[in-house]
């Protein structure tokens, strides 16, 4: 009798084997997918600060000129108001006056997460007023 008969041929992988692979793979998605949207969220937030912190420098630049602040964004140079960010993830307005907090001597802007950043519920509104006061929805927003 041949030797080669009794040979089991191991050419490629079980379906047990494949199951187990696919499993971990899943596992490791699970846990690895929704850290890498809260990254993203994270990320974007940086093009929301900086676009409030221009609009700072703006008004001051405004009130310098106008002795006054600006009541919209056009009149910061902002092509519409409210004012939308580079990649839409944020809008921008000049939040409207109050008896407390007159145009003429103080201001309030506040950016808002718009379309795919709209997921980033703790930090969905992020303000800033004239006095150098910041708020957010959560208090982290302004430290990441």
């Amino acid at each position: 009798m041949d030797c080669n008969l009794l040979k089991k041929r191991n050419d490629g992988f079980t379906l047990i084997e494949l199951m187990i692979t696919v499993t971990i793979i899943g596992i490791v998605a699970a846990i690895a997918y929704p850290a890498y949207n809260q990254h993203v969220l994270r990320t974007h937030r940086v093009e929301g600060k900086a676009m409030l912190e221009q609009a700072v420098v703006n008004q001051e630049r405004f009130f310098s000129s106008n002795n006054t602040y600006a009541a919209n964004t056009t009149a910061l140079g902002y092509a519409a108001n409210p004012a939308i960010s580079e990649h839409n993830y944020y809008s921008l307005v000049v939040d409207a006056p109050t008896a407390a907090c007159p145009i003429a001597t103080c201001y309030s802007m506040t950016i808002t997460a718009i379309g795919s950043q709209a997921t980033d519920a703790q930090c969905a509104t992020m303000t800033q007023t004239s006095t150098g006061r910041k708020t957010a929805t959560s208090p982290d927003c302004w430290q990441r």
